[in-house]
């Protein structure tokens, strides 16, 4: 349990609001089973599950590059559990099986829960959804820039919500908390985009080398993209062209724009990569 959630449950408790926050935390654990049951279903290898104040995180050790299909379905998996729990909860009480009182608040919390996680803000559902689309018509280090900066603005919308006199009830202190960790977080993540850089291009690597025929992957299924570069290009610049899905060939060009060789993607890999050992 991360340590801000630890101190809205005290909070909750303190004030008498334990119905509330068993049932909110309930509905926090339900969705994560969504992600942990569509990530187990892949294949993926799930470390923990750590719960946030606005929700939970799914902690997966990412030893391979996924399909953005699958990325953007172990996202989606949560938020359908809390479609899946309204529809349940609302079947329940017509049926007269739990009390309206409680299908009410059960069902109000699945949809703050649910819809909350769907923001396109990382790291939530929503942000992880976006960024998975955004591979598909971008550059890999583009999306990841853009995503980044994108969830950077949507943080800090969230939290001038959150003070702001808009608010007829003050200051939602909730929100404000949950928009200050997602600002920390998009911050931290904003430092070290290098370093999330070369480890996609350190899976990318160890996923050539370890397939035979790399094209018979089921992530490379689209034709060998190819890219002119300039042969006075650093490699760093040069790789940051690469797209996730796509296995590229480079060709190679001079001032005057012809072509003076062809380098397979790979290779190049192996250039950059050798700089570390």
């Amino acid at each position: 349990m991360h340590p801000l959630f630890l101190f809205v449950a005290a909070i909750s408790l303190w004030f008498g609001y334990w119905f509330e926050f068993v049932v909110m935390f309930a509905v926090v654990v339900l969705h994560e089973c969504g992600h942990w049951w569509a990530a187990h279903w892949y294949g993926w290898q799930v470390q923990k599950i750590r719960i946030l104040p606005f929700g939970g995180e799914l902690i997966v050790v990412r030893q391979r590059l996924v399909s953005v299909r699958e990325e953007i379905v172990v996202a989606l998996a949560g938020p359908l559990v809390n479609a899946l729990l309204i529809g349940f909860a609302w079947i329940f009480s017509w049926f007269g099986i739990i009390p309206d009182e409680f299908s009410t608040y059960f069902i109000q919390a699945n949809v703050i829960i649910g819809l909350f996680n769907l923001l396109p803000i990382l790291p939530l559902d929503g942000g992880k959804v976006l960024f998975a689309c955004c591979l598909m018509v971008i550059r890999y280090k583009r999306a990841l820039v853009f995503v980044t900066n994108f969830s950077l603005f949507a943080a800090c919308a969230l939290l001038l919500i959150s003070v702001s006199a808009i608010n007829l009830s003050g200051i939602r202190f909730d929100l404000l908390i949950v928009s200050l960790f997602l600002l920390y977080v998009n911050m931290h993540t904003l430092r070290k985009l290098p370093l999330l850089f070369v480890q996609f291009l350190l899976q990318k690597f160890n996923l050539l080398i370890e397939s035979d025929d790399a094209r018979a992957h089921p992530l490379f299924r689209r034709p060998v993209h190819e890219l002119a570069i300039s042969a006075r290009l650093p490699l760093f610049s040069v790789l940051a062209s690469v797209w996730y899905g796509r296995l590229h060939r480079f060709l190679i060009t001079d001032e005057h724009g012809l072509a003076i060789a062809v380098i397979e993607e790979r290779r190049l890999l192996e250039r950059f990569f050798a700089a570390y050992r």
